[in-house]
């Protein structure tokens, strides 16, 4: 964002929505969000950070993208 990037996290942007209302917390319920925003970018970025390979929400969103001929990219941090 700092580089004029517009930039959608879908666990910063919704984790405090999901506290705040009491939403569910898998996959099973934020699949459907993650893939409209998905369908909408120009491409997908995954952060390196801790347990990004365990994570079901990011294998998946990146199995969507790459069905969505989304690029994807790797971003170590």
């Amino acid at each position: 964002m700092n580089k004029g990037h517009v930039v959608f996290s879908p666990i910063a942007h919704t984790h405090p929505i999901a506290d705040h209302c009491a939403l569910p917390r898998g996959w099973d319920y934020w699949e459907r969000f993650d893939r409209e925003f998905i369908q909408a970018s120009e491409k997908v970025v995954v952060a390196m950070m801790d347990g990004w390979t365990e994570s079901k929400g990011v294998q998946a969103e990146i199995l969507i993208a790459q069905a969505l001929g989304k690029p994807v990219e790797y971003l170590e941090i």
